[in-house]
């Protein structure tokens, strides 16, 4: 059994940028076979996290104009 998040935690992380487009950022997601990822700003700081259910209700909305 797992002892810590260390133990359990991808290391391989895909990060977004506050500009990047809602399907960009969810053909990312898909690509890397991942359900979120961490926002940052071009400093490399973070400001938010992402995550596929954040787009999908999103798109859902009917906000989504891509």
């Amino acid at each position: 059994m797992p002892t810590s998040v260390r133990d359990v935690m991808t290391t391989n992380v895909i990060s977004f940028t506050r500009d990047e487009s809602v399907t960009d950022g969810m053909q990312r997601l898909i690509d890397a076979n991942v359900s979120g990822g961490p926002v940052v700003d071009d400093d490399g700081r973070l400001v938010g996290v992402i995550a596929r259910g954040d787009i999908l209700r999103y798109m859902v909305s009917g906000r989504d104009s891509s």
